[in-house]
Parts: structure tokens; sequence; C-alpha cells
């Protein structure tokens, strides 16, 4: 009896596409997952690339590290403002000393002194779907950096 009921489930047909369907349609949606977590990412990169720029641009021509932040704030996208962190301006006396440490902005004129200011954003954005998640870590993170001569 249990091996006549194993050979009919063996030839059965029933149900073969709805499990073709199934399995293969768990396989697309993962790809358009993955390829949506990929171009949001990239946007999100290239956001803050352009972002760090405009607080470069800002502080050049100010020297006032809030106005730089909300340069920074302004372009990027509204959906994407509060991955920010805030604005590091890092002040180096000489453009040979970047590897230092230097002093943070105070956007006074103790700041007049120095030669480059260092200008570091760092976005950070949790990931929206399970494969990339597990793969590349639970936070996309992101660095941009810009150094601006000031004399």
């Amino acid at each position: 009896m249990k091996r006549r009921f194993i050979r009919q489930f063996g030839r059965a047909r029933r149900g073969s596409a709805l499990m073709e369907f199934t399995f293969s349609a768990l396989i697309i949606i993962g790809a358009l997952m993955t390829t949506l977590e990929f171009g949001i990412e990239m946007f999100l990169r290239q956001s803050a690339e352009r972002a760090v720029a405009a607080a470069g641009r800002s502080y050049a021509e100010n020297w006032d590290p809030g106005a730089a932040q909300d340069a920074a704030l302004a372009q990027m996208p509204v959906a994407f403002q509060d991955c920010i962190q805030p604005l590091s301006i890092r002040i180096h006396e000489t453009a040979s000393g970047l590897e230092g440490s230097g002093r943070e902005a105070m956007g006074n004129n103790s700041d007049n002194s120095a030669e480059v200011a260092r200008l570091r954003l760092e976005c950070r954005w949790n990931r929206l779907t399970p494969l990339p998640r597990r793969i590349l870590g639970e936070q996309l993170v992101h660095v941009g950096q810009i150094v601006v001569r000031q004399r």
C-alpha cells in the first residue's frame, strides 16, 4: 500500500506549474529587490558626494560650519536627509599636515590662520532587503571627504 502511494505521488503532475511558478517568482523577486537595493545605494553615495562638495564650497566661502552643514542638508534629497551624520570639519595649519588630526573648526577668527580644512560627511542607511543585509551588513556606511584650501 505504501509503495503504491509513493509511485502514484511521483507520477502525479497536478500542481507542478504552480510549484514552478512559485520557485521562479521567488528568484525573480529576490533579484529585483537586490537590484533595487543596489540602485538606492548608488544614488545615496552620489548624493552624499554632492552634499560634501556643496558643504566644501560653502565653507570655503563663509568659514562657517553651520552654513556648511546646511548646504550639505540642502543638497541631499529629503528622503535621505536622516542618514547624514553631523559634518566634521578639521582645520590644518599646513597642507602637509593632513595626515595629522588637526583641530575642530570653531567658525571664528581662530580659523583664519589655517591653510586647509578637511570636511568629512558620513551617511548611514539601513539596508532594505534581506540578501544584501546578510552579505554586506545591516547598514550602508559611506564617508565623503573633501579638502578645501583656505588661503
